[in-house]
């Protein structure tokens, strides 16, 4: 599902966020998905052209919008420098928070907020989440920040009870500008 996922399969994208909505409804994620929020789609590995179709988190945006999941989207953050890709890189040439937050721009479109979501389509440590959210509390010091992926990695966990198993946790930046996830 992951790389039906990165591939931007419109399929895949829908399932998912509606089983996001699905979570919703029972009681899940609710303190991401207010009524007020918007959806900030986090920018891939490399800065887009202006030719260039919709990227794969701005299309789980609005699916996950059109779902009645957010108010509105909004593209605040822009990659103005490439970064490898954290799913080619070994563990240890990741780049790290400073890499991410020195490579974005946040594009100050909107005035009146609450809560920022930022989504991602897969997380493996959360640099990259990180460095968007830096960038975005700089930018916009009153706002809630959260982040939501739709997929997490796992690591080295042997036994993986179900892909659907949806958690709730936190992404810690480190002295070392490197970040611990957890779960």
């Amino acid at each position: 599902m992951g790389s039906l996922l990165k591939a931007g399969n419109q399929d895949a994208i829908t399932r998912m966020s509606q089983r996001v909505h699905q979570q919703v409804e029972v009681g899940r994620f609710t303190r991401y998905f207010l009524p007020n929020t918007i959806l900030v789609p986090v920018p891939g590995s490399a800065p887009s052209r202006p030719t260039e179709t919709l990227t794969v988190t701005s299309l789980i945006c609005r699916n996950l919008q059109s779902l009645g999941l957010g108010a509105t989207v909004a593209d605040l953050i822009q990659r103005v420098q490439s970064v490898p890709k954290s799913a080619f890189a070994r563990p240890g040439n990741r780049p790290n928070v400073k890499v991410h937050y020195d490579s974005l721009r946040v594009e100050r479109s909107i005035t009146e907020f609450e809560d920022l979501l930022l989504i991602d389509d897969i997380v493996t440590r959360g640099c990259t989440l990180m460095g968007c959210a830096l960038r975005l509390q700089e930018a916009y010091p009153n706002a809630r920040i959260l982040a939501f992926a739709m997929m997490r990695t796992m690591g080295l966990i042997p036994n993986i009870d179900s892909v659907l198993e949806p958690c709730q946790g936190s992404i810690v930046l480190q002295a070392d500008g490197l970040t611990l996830r957890e779960p």
